[in-house]
């Protein structure tokens, strides 16, 4: 099972609010923690989606903002809304990054410079998206379901590397 390290985060230039120190203590003395780990930190769960879609196998993470991009019912949520256009519009630019995410994994392998980071970057798009639909649309469901739906990024991970 793959496990992270302090350094691996400090790599990915996370915001002031995580010094080296403070990486530290979260680490509680330990040389890497797993994704399971990192998930279960008390730090607020943006946080903890932040590091995660960074640290983990971009195929997996790509996978993920599909799937989390097909869990939400836009019909539901937003029809009759005052502001039905702005969310409509939000959730086709979600759906367009996971799609793009998952399109660029085809060149992982190959020549092309900086494909992990395209795949991160659309990823990270498409699921900050998902989050701001849930604060847009007050919607209890999702909103309430955040912890679950980072959950499955933490599992699907934990089924590809398990031995």
């Amino acid at each position: 099972m793959n496990t992270f390290t302090v350094q691996d985060i400090v790599k990915e230039s996370p915001c002031t609010d995580y010094p080296v120190h403070y990486l530290n203590e979260l680490w509680n003395g330990k040389k890497s923690l797993t994704a399971r780990e990192i998930f279960n930190l008390d730090i607020p769960v943006h946080d903890r989606e932040w590091a995660l879609v960074r640290l983990l196998n971009p195929e997996i993470v790509a996978k993920w903002v599909s799937w989390l991009v097909s869990t939400i019912d836009i019909e539901r949520i937003c029809t009759g809304r005052p502001n039905e256009e702005t969310v409509r519009a939000l959730y086709k630019s979600a759906i367009n990054n996971a799609y793009r995410a998952n399109d660029n994994l085809q060149y992982l392998e190959g020549p092309v410079p900086h494909t992990r980071a395209w795949v991160v970057t659309y990823a990270i798009r498409a699921s900050f998206e998902v989050a701001e639909l849930v604060w847009l649309t007050q919607n209890r469901c999702l909103f309430n379901h955040t912890n679950t739906l980072l959950t499955k990024l933490v599992e699907m991970h934990e089924e590809q590397t398990k031995d």
